[in-house]
């Protein structure tokens, strides 16, 4: 019986998601200020994994701009549930079968707090100041830049920055992003070589 290797589920995930990237669940926050997980049904599956799992999948297999899981189901003809229920399980026993000192994926894996409270991976979070310091332009042409750039990525969050009023896109505070996102738009539009 051939042993079956951690690249063979790889490849079963590389076969679900095809040459795409996933994109990623869109929580909200209410008028309270408390976080709550995307309310679309097609990312119930997501909320089922362990935090291990979504980090992986995260780092990996998910952008911004990638297709949500209904497009990848519909492709593979078949239900959301089923397909992404397969993505899992190829996730799941990847993890499983990989002896750890020989894991390829250990390093991915253990640098995640083995808390299973611990729901979003470590992000570099960054404000418009820090944008503006990396991007080696003036505080001010990132509000700009939101308003003139529809593809500018959205914030992740907006903290009280102590003002009251409207900031930029209708929300109140100061506008938080996760860096590697600005990064992307910032090379993709030339302000970051």
């Amino acid at each position: 019986m051939a042993s079956v290797q951690v690249g063979d589920f790889v490849g079963e995930i590389e076969r679900i998601l095809s040459a795409d990237k996933l994109a990623r669940p869109r929580p909200y926050r209410d008028r309270a200020g408390r976080w709550h997980r995307d309310p679309d049904a097609v990312w119930d599956w997501w909320y089922s994994l362990d935090a291990n799992s979504r980090s992986y999948l995260q780092r990996h297999w998910m952008d911004d701009r990638g297709v949500g899981p209904d497009v990848i189901a519909t492709r593979h003809g078949g239900s959301v549930d089923e397909i992404m229920g397969e993505l899992c399980a190829a996730v799941k026993e990847a993890r499983r079968r990989s002896p750890r000192s020989d894991d390829p994926l250990e390093w991915e894996w253990d640098d995640i707090a083995e808390d299973e409270t611990q729901t979003v991976p470590m992000l570099e979070l960054v404000g418009p100041g820090e944008v503006a310091d990396r991007l080696g332009v003036k505080r001010p042409t990132i509000s700009q830049w939101r308003a003139r750039y529809p593809d500018f990525p959205t914030p992740l969050a907006f903290l009280d920055d102590g003002r009251r009023g409207v900031v930029g896109r209708g929300a109140t505070g100061l506008p938080v992003w996760e860096w590697s996102s600005v990064a992307t738009w910032a090379r993709m539009n030339g302000r970051l070589k």
